[in-house]
């Protein structure tokens, strides 16, 4: 009896921290905290829970443990069930946080590069106070073109008509978001690439978790903004949040993410050598994502992540 109770404790609480989460998200600076772990955290009780209901044979423990696992794969984890579409996609995009060159030289990003081949890639955290780095890596890549703005350059195959650079937030610091629009073919199409605030992990006090929430909606929300106004765009970056909370939706009602239209599993790209937390994203407007996926090499703390798109073929929005 006492494992049931434990077992039907263990569902209850993630039922609760469930609501919470959908309830609150970013609103409240405990639900945000919950928000910014690992979520597959929420797994660790039923490691010690399943195993003594297989001991003592309490099937009814072990299939609420069952269904609690599952609550946890399917609502916290939010796997993607994504299909890939035949045919030749017409643009490649690789979007990957760099870490400011601190755990990988210019070469191994180049190499990580080549072997994904993409037309066009979307750096996020490549620091201008390291310019050697990026000369090492632009010296490195003759094939593209570059357009810089701060820490979130963009690199493309395809010829670049016009650049914008604009400022998301300046509270506690302003963002910037970087937009290149290319000639695709007889296509246009206009990239973004954005890095927004990040959870204050050095310093999580209710204040400052309220004010790096706070900030990261507003940077979102100009985000959105920006894509509503727009025709056919691919957005990308680092966005600091997990697709469960409302800073992603607000970015998803405007917007399709390839991932979850094209790829397949969990897409975790956070940290890099075990990674738990999927915060990097690819969007698409007015354009078919064919294929998605998140690389395996380790050059920082993120994964890159790589979307497969069709420019002709439309997709709903």
């Amino acid at each position: 009896m006492r494992a049931c109770r434990g077992a039907l404790t263990y569902l209850a609480f993630l039922v609760v921290l469930l609501a919470v989460q959908r309830v609150f998200a970013e609103g409240f600076w405990l639900s945000m905290l919950t928000l910014g772990l690992p979520q597959p955290i929420w797994l660790l009780p039923a490691l010690v829970l399943l195993p003594i209901a297989l001991v003592r044979r309490n099937w009814l423990s072990g299939t609420i443990t069952l269904v609690s696992i599952m609550l946890v794969v399917f609502a916290f984890l939010g796997p993607s069930f994504g299909t890939p579409s035949p045919g030749e996609p017409h643009l490649r995009v690789m979007s990957l946080n760099v870490k400011r060159f601190e755990e990988a030289s210019p070469a191994d990003i180049v190499e990580v590069i080549k072997r994904e081949d993409p037309d066009v890639v979307c750096l996020q955290e490549a620091i201008e106070g390291r310019e050697h780095f990026r000369t090492a890596l632009f010296r490195l890549l003759p094939d593209y073109e570059f357009a810089e703005a701060d820490e979130v350059p963009i690199l493309s195959r395809f010829p670049i008509l016009s650049r914008r650079r604009t400022r998301l937030s300046d509270l506690p610091t302003w963002r910037p978001a970087n937009e290149v629009l290319l000639q695709v073919g007889p296509k246009q199409v206009r990239i973004l690439n954005v890095h927004l605030q990040a959870f204050p992990w050095n310093d999580p006090r209710p204040s400052t978790i309220a004010a790096a929430a706070s900030s990261r909606m507003r940077q979102a929300k100009q985000v959105a903004e920006l894509l509503a106004s727009a025709g056919r765009t691919v957005l990308c970056g680092d966005f600091n949040t997990i697709p469960q909370t409302k800073t992603y939706r607000v970015i998803a009602s405007h917007a399709d993410d390839a991932f979850a239209v094209a790829g397949t599993g969990f897409g975790f790209t956070l940290p890099a050598r075990f990674p738990m937390r999927r915060i990097d994203y690819i969007f698409t407007r007015e354009l078919e994502a064919t294929g998605a996926y998140v690389g395996d090499a380790i050059v920082s703390d993120h994964r890159a992540v790589v979307a497969d798109l069709r420019v002709g073929a439309e997709s709903a929005r």
